[in-house]
């Protein structure tokens, strides 16, 4: 469980079994983009929705550990304060294994996997370029390249001003 403001109230958020994972990577111009995954729920505000709930929260980062095989893989983890990092790392273990039923294919086992043991011939063009992974049910983004998260820290600050730039406007018009 974790919380998020919600008015002058704290609301309570029960960490959910992931369902809709977004998956991630920096464009061309070193923005994060969205990777086109066919399903109306990335494509109708879910991802900023849950952004917003970040922002709002107080982004904090966190690296839990988990473990294939005798390896421990370093994931790095952003969402709002209060998030309960630790019980969402069994649902990250999960993923790495393949056991939860996403709507979409994630690319995380493969990814998790190439990195314990790379592989010898090229991967899937999703594979290779999804590099960050949005959990927009749990409001938790991460990715297991520990340049990347700071990459995405950057840009996540950016996002945030460019959003309270955009509202300056809208207020001030």
């Amino acid at each position: 469980m974790w919380y998020f403001p919600e008015g002058d109230k704290m609301k309570l958020q029960q960490i959910q079994t992931p369902v809709l994972v977004q998956r991630c990577y920096f464009n061309s111009d070193g923005k994060l983009a969205y990777e086109y995954m066919g399903r109306s729920e990335y494509e109708m505000g879910s991802c900023q929705q849950s952004m917003k709930r970040i922002f709002a929260a107080g982004q904090v980062t966190s690296t839990q550990n988990i473990t294939m095989g005798q390896r421990e893989i370093p994931v790095h983890m952003i969402a709002g304060r209060g998030f309960r990092f630790k019980n969402y790392e069994v649902h990250l273990q999960q993923m790495a294994k393949g056991n939860v039923r996403l709507l979409e294919m994630s690319g995380f086992p493969e990814k998790v996997a190439a990195a314990v043991n790379p592989p010898k011939e090229k991967v899937p063009t999703f594979q290779e370029v999804t590099t960050v992974w949005f959990d927009i049910g749990n409001d938790v983004l991460w990715t297991i390249n520990k340049e990347v998260h700071e990459k995405l820290l950057k840009e996540l600050f950016r996002i945030k001003l460019k959003w309270a730039e955009n509202a300056r406007k809208i207020g001030s018009s």
